[in-house]
């Protein structure tokens, strides 16, 4: 893997659940020097589907999430089922996380029959590939309505709705399946919360979305004397 001057910050990832108006530090990576994570919130025990952060045969970790291959053949993604999609190695089965392959065990209801290997590309630095693996995490969070997770949430949403394109060739559905998305976890909640309204503003700059933008700028500038204390404010 290519060497980075700087280790992944996986410290300072963070969960950001906007209909609870929280950011906590996210406790989903595990040995962050090796870029392996898992997540309980997406790790379903009668999922049919293991995705792992890696190529196939290049690593003996563990998936890093289980889901329901079902769930993704119904959100149209086929460029992501044609790239990444391969048949379970029957007799082979994970835990989550784990370091080498285990064998049957309780915690799983069914041997999962199916498996993504979806790696981060090999020209990607360090910090890059990290960040890569969290948008990929977070394409799955979206197909599960799950909160977003990342450094910054203006960062995060816009890196998600760049994967959405990759995986799924509908883009102006894409786009409005974000903004309900955005809608539905909170994010557009703006009242008295700088984080989200800076969040949302850098997205609907990036995107041009007007209306979007003028409804978070007219929060933003409600709360102007609270902005430098948000993660989400940039200067310049």
């Amino acid at each position: 893997m290519e060497a980075s001057p700087s280790a992944p910050k996986a410290k300072d990832v963070k969960r950001w659940d906007g209909n609870e108006r929280t950011s906590r530090k996210w406790d989903s990576v595990r040995k962050a020097s090796s870029l392996t994570m898992t997540d309980s919130e997406l790790w379903f025990p009668e999922g049919d589907c293991l995705v792992h952060f890696y190529e196939r045969g290049a690593s003996r970790r563990g998936a890093s999430l289980r889901v329901h291959l079902a769930d993704i053949q119904s959100s149209n993604c086929e460029p992501l089922l044609q790239q990444f999609h391969f048949p379970a190695q029957p007799q082979l089965e994970y835990s989550p996380g784990s370091d080498l392959m285990s064998d049957r065990s309780s915690y799983f209801n069914d041997a999962p029959q199916h498996e993504l290997y979806i790696p981060a590309p090999s020209t990607l630095s360090r910090e890059e590939a990290f960040q890569y693996h969290i948008t990929t995490r977070n394409f799955f969070a979206w197909l599960y309505e799950r909160p977003l997770v990342g450094e910054r949430l203006g960062q995060a949403l816009i890196s998600l709705l760049e994967r959405m394109d990759h995986y799924r060739p509908d883009q102006e559905q894409n786009l409005a399946e974000m903004l309900a998305y955005i809608d539905d976890q909170g994010y557009s909640d703006f009242r008295h919360c700088s984080d989200h309204a800076l969040a949302v503003l850098q997205f609907a700059e990036k995107h041009q979305l007007r209306a979007l933008w003028t409804d978070a700028f007219v929060h933003c500038t409600g709360m102007n004397d609270d902005l430098d204390t948000s993660i989400e404010f940039e200067v310049g």
